[in-house]
């Protein structure tokens, strides 16, 4: 199948994607680069859109969606340009975000351009504007502080030694 962005409600909402999940159930979540997130339902064949909607601080917070990934415990984390950190809740369809939590990990950088979690269960949050962090049961840790060189952070890879 090929899939592209079109007038069409059931098509991708940009020509440019930029990162893809595939969920615990096979279907897709796709990021685009103007877009917002894009979920394509495989057994209906069907996508979903969900945009930034400037009056509604629960929807995503950028439309440039730069990474994703679904952690151990079932979080759905998205990376933006411009928007920082957003934590989806699927059961809910909210976002929360800068825009709508006073809680430091969304507060960390604009532009999230990378996010895993390694073998111990710390989320990696690489961003282009602030460095390279990790969150462990709530605690933060700013890397570019012990290492000022790490200013800009476009991936992140952990190595069969758990070294990042």
């Amino acid at each position: 199948e090929h899939y592209t962005s079109s007038e069409l409600k059931n098509s991708l909402s940009h020509h440019t994607v930029s990162a893809i999940l595939e969920d615990t159930i096979g279907n897709l979540w796709i990021g685009t680069e103007g877009g917002g997130l894009n979920y394509f339902d495989r057994k209906q064949n069907k996508f979903y859109h969900y945009k930034n909607i400037k009056s509604d601080s629960t929807s995503i917070n950028s439309n440039t969606i730069k990474s994703l990934m679904l952690d151990s415990k079932g979080n759905f984390w998205v990376g933006t340009y411009e928007g920082g950190l957003n934590k989806f809740s699927v059961k809910e369809g909210k976002f929360t975000n800068k825009e709508n939590s006073t809680e430091p990990i969304y507060h960390l950088a604009n532009n999230v351009y990378n996010l895993i979690e390694d073998v111990q269960g710390r989320l990696w949050i690489g961003s282009l504007d602030k460095g390279l962090f990790s969150v462990k049961h709530g605690e933060i840790t700013n890397w570019s502080l012990q290492h000022p060189n790490i200013h800009s952070v476009r991936d992140l890879l952990e190595d069969s030694h758990g070294n990042i």
